[in-house]
């Protein structure tokens, strides 16, 4: 056997080889094309719940050497604790659900299982947070999150529901990303189902208002019906568009009827009340394929409430904690956040007669 540090392989005497991989997403290789001329027999990942589904994807389309010759099948063989990422939705759910795909398989097994596991790490697991002992102790998949999270993983995934009626207007939100920063993420809504999504990355101002612009004439929607994000870079975007509604985040929130003043900021307000639609099975998706509905319901799941435990207004954790959480803006999340603007019933005030 010789172990080969700069190829990261092991070749074994018989000529079989171990090739090692770094499947983490990099910015400069988002479709993974560095595994293009990679050929494997099978292939074995551990804690798959850090990787995105797409590397998932692309190392099972590897998976093609010499399999006719030795009438092999192509195997993928996966380890993970319960995460509510894409295994959710794409293996333990259905498992449960008896709805597995014929080519899957599922096998529990916990850390109890293992005849060589150290008995203190057992110990210290009893004696972590219960969310903690949910997941690596018992090994339940729905484990509770921390008590401060505004979005139920069970709620996230009724966004997928095919069970929708589509409104009376149609609306357009968007997220404005800085020029080589984050994403630019445009959302078409059609009453309160997500009919499309566009995303942008490293466009200018005038390149974001032109695409709105086109998407407004596309879908028949009126100017007063668009929202975009006008904190920094996005007030250009504003500027290039009349009578479209600039969405400050940290401005007053709406007066609303029925509902008191209690939120710190706009934002605050609409979190709170996209989590109450949501939670109301209110909000869909028309489509939407598995890797984006991931990092939506990532998004979603990292938005809290802020010092809970505390009096004073209602609010959520800095965008700047989101991105620590996330490593990477929440830009779908806001741009769900900003459709709840035009949820609020306005407190109108009377009109005095002389």
């Amino acid at each position: 056997m010789k172990i080969n540090y700069q190829s990261n392989s092991i070749l074994f005497d018989n000529g079989s080889e171990i090739i090692m991989k770094d499947l983490f997403s990099y910015p400069s290789d988002p479709d993974f094309d560095s595994l293009g001329s990679l050929e494997i027999t099978g292939a074995f990942i551990d804690e798959i719940s850090q990787i995105s589904y797409k590397a998932y994807e692309v190392v099972n389309t590897r998976i093609r050497y010499k399999l006719k010759q030795y009438n092999l099948k192509p195997k993928c063989l996966s380890s993970c604790n319960p995460s509510k990422g894409w295994l959710y939705t794409e293996f333990y759910k259905p498992h449960i659900d008896d709805d597995l795909k014929s080519y899957r398989k599922f096998i529990q097994a916990l850390a109890t299982d293992n005849p060589y596991i150290d008995p203190h790490y057992i110990e210290q697991l009893k004696k972590s947070s219960m969310a903690i002992q949910q997941r690596l102790l018992f090994g339940d998949w729905d484990y509770s999150n921390d008590i401060d999270s505004m979005f139920k993983y069970e709620d996230l995934l009724k966004l997928m529901d095919k069970d929708f009626n589509l409104g009376k207007e149609k609306y357009i939100t968007a997220d404005i990303a800085r020029l080589g920063k984050d994403r630019t993420i445009i959302m078409i809504w059609d009453g309160l189902v997500v009919i499309d999504i566009i995303e942008m990355e490293q466009v200018t101002t005038d390149i974001s208002a032109q695409k709105i612009k086109e998407l407004m004439g596309l879908y028949n929607i009126p100017a007063r019906n668009v929202i975009i994000d006008a904190d920094g870079i996005g007030g250009g975007v504003v500027d290039q568009l009349p009578n479209v509604k600039s969405f400050i985040n940290n401005s007053r929130p709406l007066e609303v009827i029925g509902n008191p003043n209690i939120y710190q900021n706009l934002k605050s307000q609409c979190y709170y009340k996209l989590a109450e639609m949501i939670e109301l099975y209110k909000i869909k998706f028309k489509s939407i394929n598995t890797e984006m509905f991931e990092m939506i319901t990532q998004e979603l799941q990292v938005i809290k409430q802020k010092d809970m435990d505390m009096d004073g207004k209602l609010s959520v954790i800095s965008k700047d904690i989101m991105k620590k959480i996330l490593g990477r803006s929440p830009d779908y999340a806001d741009c769900m956040m900003m459709r709840m603007y035009y949820e609020m019933k306005p407190k109108y005030r009377p009109i005095k007669l002389f």
